[in-house]
């Protein structure tokens, strides 16, 4: 396996297109640009979001619609620093300009898939019951398809997209993956409901994204399934999505929260999720996703 994860640096166009990149610093100091960079990041995140909720009710679905949206600004600062600083091309992020509608039906097939998935499987077990609809939440819908193409999109780019070909170049695809799931797991550890189960939820989730992005080669097949991964738990059928409550058409419930169904943090916390995911990895190491849907 970690042999197959270093030929990507050979057969991966981004990868390449990573080491291509026009600078002339030495690996020590383009990670040390990348940590304080990310800081700033987070930082500029953090700041951008109080300003916009400011006054806005906590937990209202215009808190966490203006929440998700302010993930605009990690796309703005990240694709900045990455093309200015590194010198890197949009390719060398993985947003290729061929197969790029193939890749986001894909994405959404298997982000989608995966979830129902999980909610058919905890149906089965006594963990979910279907507990009606509500269609007076419609006019979120544009809203909610917007921030959760914007917030997962955001987390693609500079955790994998930005990451995983930096490190890849100046160390090896293994440390890549290990830091960029590093950072992706940091990036969820203030949300509502965050324990062991959801750490180990996350690592496997960014490495099921990290192997997709290497073999797919492109970023645009890893935002799409994040995207419908996120759209459907939260908006599409009422589960909370990494500890955070929305509005919803359908709607879910859960029995006595547990490590089963994932308690307060939503299903990503729960061991179904954990074996769905699992599945997934595999499905995606056996899979070849260059070939054309049509």
């Amino acid at each position: 396996m970690f042999d197959q994860l270093e030929k990507f640096k050979q057969t991966s166009v981004t990868l390449k297109e990573a080491t291509l990149a026009n600078n002339k610093y030495p690996p020590l100091i383009e990670t040390y640009i990348f940590i304080l960079s990310y800081i700033a990041l987070m930082l500029i995140l953090a700041l951008g979001t109080l300003v916009l909720t400011g006054g806005v009710p906590s937990g209202s679905d215009s808190y966490v619609l203006l929440t998700l949206g302010a993930f605009i600004v990690p796309i703005i600062v990240a694709l900045f620093v990455i093309t200015k600083v590194e010198k890197r091309s949009l390719r060398g992020i993985g947003f290729t300009r061929e197969n790029i509608v193939s890749s986001l039906i894909k994405g959404f097939i298997l982000g989608f898939g995966m979830f129902v998935l999980v909610v058919i499987i905890g149906m089965a077990l006594g963990q979910y019951s279907f507990a009606g609809y509500d269609f007076s939440s419609l006019n979120l819908a544009v809203p909610y398809i917007i921030v959760f193409i914007i917030q997962p999109f955001a987390e693609e780019i500079y955790t994998r997209g930005w990451i995983i070909p930096l490190f890849s170049k100046n160390y090896s695809v293994f440390v890549a993956i290990l830091v960029s799931t590093l950072f992706f797991v940091v990036g969820h550890v203030g949300n509502n409901g965050f324990n062991l189960v959801s750490i180990i939820s996350l690592i496997l989730f960014s490495i099921l994204l990290s192997i997709l992005f290497l073999k797919a080669d492109n970023i645009w097949i890893c935002g799409a399934l994040h995207s419908a991964w996120n759209f459907t738990q939260s908006y599409l059928l009422g589960f909370n999505v990494s500890g955070i409550e929305t509005s919803s058409i359908l709607q879910f419930s859960q029995t006595t929260p547990n490590i089963i169904n994932g308690g307060v943090y939503g299903p990503e916390a729960g061991l179904i999720s954990l074996l769905v995911t699992f599945l997934a990895i595999i499905f995606v190491w056996k899979v070849d996703f260059n070939k054309k849907l049509f």
